[in-house]
């Protein structure tokens, strides 16, 4: 695959946004390089906040773009390491394959129109954005060839709402995220974080673990009243941390935040949600990933025993060995096109 035959699309009113050729590009790495010197000697959170911005701007080869960022930065990365040339939001005549990451309903109109004249084919990535009737209105669009869902159970719960003759459009393909060095620790180092997604975690779980020498650490995220938290700071906690207990009261299609943990050698301890779909709040997890707790008695016997015995607790998972990566996720999405890669 010698010509850039793949287009990542994630919006049809954009011009290409590559700017790894020009100046400007060259301009902030050189910039941000900079201040990152700066800061390692003046301000160490600065450093952290640039060191991670400077990363992101590399992955990302300079584009500006929309979109589900971890699953984008997950395609360029994986395509890189492959040596598969690539273009992002710009079509042309060597285009045969898209792989879509939005959906847009009015653009699709462009979309299909540029389809009849150029005959690529398109695959709709997982994450695309919108209400559940709008994802079901894409995979219906001739236009669409593929739509990809995170797990086998949101596949499922994707058929039971769609008619027959759409079913064979619907398959499993999982996003991918960076294999990092590992963040475990040499000795335990008795702290551990909660990860509270919607819901706050019982005041008297956090009390139990502290009462028994843990320090806890605590993210929370699309609560009222709570920001969004940066990667950066969830990277952070993780380095701090022996294990990751996810507090939640819903399922997950894929849990990118919990294979996070697991790329970088961190176990989790995960709230098990279920459906009549066969759902789950990890649908990835693997025993040598971590635990699935059901009460908050349940989680209490776990903390206990972590507590007793920390290095003999964490010597049972390898969560690393597990792992869906970036260029295995991008194998696979080949694979459903049947194309080869180089590696």
């Amino acid at each position: 695959m010698g010509k850039a035959e793949i287009t990542i699309l994630s919006s049809m009113s954009f011009k290409d946004s590559d700017l790894a050729y020009c100046p400007v590009y060259y301009m902030k790495l050189i910039r941000d390089y900079a201040k990152l010197v700066f800061f390692f000697v003046f301000n160490k959170k600065r450093y952290i906040r640039t060191r991670e911005g400077l990363k992101l701007l590399k992955a990302r080869k300079g584009h500006r773009f929309q979109g589900h960022g971890g699953i984008l930065y997950s395609l360029f990365r994986g395509l890189s390491e492959l040596g598969i040339p690539y273009r992002y939001n710009k079509i042309t005549k060597d285009t045969k394959y898209i792989f879509l990451n939005w959906s847009n309903l009015k653009d699709l109109e462009k979309l299909a129109r540029l389809k009849k004249k150029y005959g690529f084919k398109v695959i709709a990535c997982p994450t695309v954005a919108g209400p559940f009737t709008e994802i079901l209105e894409l995979i219906k669009r001739d236009c669409i060839d593929i739509y990809c869902s995170g797990s086998d159970w949101a596949r499922r719960w994707t058929l039971d709402s769609l008619e027959k003759q759409y079913h064979n459009k619907v398959v499993v393909w999982p996003s991918g995220v960076e294999l990092m060095p590992s963040y475990r620790a040499k000795q335990p180092r008795r702290q551990i974080l909660f990860y509270c997604k919607r819901v706050l975690i019982d005041d008297d779980i956090i009390q139990y673990a502290e009462q028994l020498g843990i320090k806890c650490n605590i993210i929370k995220t699309q609560l009222p009243g709570f920001k969004k938290y940066r990667f950066y700071e969830y990277d952070n906690f993780l380095k701090q941390s022996d294990f990751v207990i996810f507090y939640q009261n819903i399922p997950e299609t894929q849990g990118l935040a919990i294979a996070e943990a697991w790329a970088r050698d961190i176990p989790t301890v995960i709230k098990d949600n279920v459906n009549e779909y066969g759902a789950s709040t990890a649908p990835y997890m693997h025993k040598e990933n971590g635990l699935f707790y059901k009460s908050g008695e349940e989680l209490k016997k776990i903390i206990f025993e972590y507590n007793q015995d920390p290095e003999k607790f964490l010597k049972r998972f390898a969560p690393q060995k597990h792992v869906i990566d970036d260029r295995e996720s991008v194998k696979r999405l080949l694979d459903l096109f049947h194309l080869e890669n180089k590696q």
